[in-house]
């Protein structure tokens, strides 16, 4: 979690290059994480991918960010299915992600 709340913080303070790295490094550990335990990390692997998404959409890299948060609104879909309390808000907040680059100019 620490790399991906560094990335957080990199790009609030306008470095989004730097913030952009720290979360595809993130994403490599969430998903060798994942693949051992899928249970216990889809979460993050979405709250990862939807993040990175913002990112690279912030960066002119529009299609790269869609197909970031299209996998993490499925892993998050699935996620909601299972538990609509705890994780419909978080598959509502990359739905809107993914609106938001598919406005974006390509």
């Amino acid at each position: 979690m620490s790399l991906n709340n560094l990335s957080i913080r990199l790009t609030d303070v306008g470095q989004q290059l730097a913030g952009l790295a720290a979360g595809e490094e993130a994403l490599g550990l969430y998903r060798a994480l994942t693949e051992a335990n899928p249970d216990a990390h889809q979460p993050d692997l979405a709250r990862t991918l939807n993040n990175l998404s913002v990112y690279l959409g912030e960066v002119g890299r529009r299609a790269e960010g869609l197909a970031a948060v299209q996998e993490a609104v499925a892993i998050r879909r699935a996620l909601a299915r299972a538990n609509p309390d705890l994780f419909g808000p978080d598959l509502q907040q990359s739905l809107e992600v993914a609106g938001w680059l598919e406005g974006l100019e390509p």
